[in-house]
């Protein structure tokens, strides 16, 4: 099953956000695990971000800064994305869902309601680039990552990746 990005919380001992996993995958069948320590959050949103080490995409660099901005989960969640290369912005998105009990029903049920996400969102990857393509925008040679890798960063590290 191919999901381009999954997101872990790590909690503590007091139930607050201590790490986030961002599991970045592409379609090469490559992953990588971001894996940053949560530091304080403002006006309840936390604000993260990395370097990316990981080539997702022909038409981005391998090298560039990923930005994270959400409110920590409860009933609902809400996860923004940006994506910075030479400090210029890239590309920004954001996902939200909602908390259900898992179960074996609750999975059951996803998996009738949405049988061929997997297909879909692939589908949907390619497409985007195909119109990428067909506008002009110039491909970026690919290089071979690992076919997965983490990289663990400490909050103070943080600031010279700011997006």
């Amino acid at each position: 099953m191919f999901n381009p990005l999954s997101v872990y919380f790590c909690r503590d001992e007091n139930d607050r956000v201590g790490a986030v996993i961002y599991e970045v995958s592409n379609t090469f069948g490559e992953r990588k695990s971001y894996v940053i320590e949560a530091g304080e959050s403002h006006a309840g949103v936390l604000a993260q971000s990395c370097g990316k080490e990981l080539y997702v995409s022909p038409y981005t660099h391998a090298a560039g800064t990923y930005g994270f901005h959400m409110v920590p989960p409860g009933d609902s969640a809400l996860i923004g994305v940006a994506l910075r290369e030479a400090g210029r912005p890239v590309l920004k998105t954001h996902f939200s869902g909602k908390r259900i009990a898992l179960s074996d029903r609750a999975i059951a049920g996803i998996v009738l309601r949405h049988p061929l996400m997997t297909l879909k969102v692939t589908t949907a990857i390619h497409v985007e680039a195909a119109r990428l393509w067909m506008k002009g925008v110039p491909l970026v040679t690919r290089h071979t990552s690992p076919a997965y890798s983490t990289t663990i960063v400490k909050f103070e590290d943080q600031g010279s990746h700011h997006a």
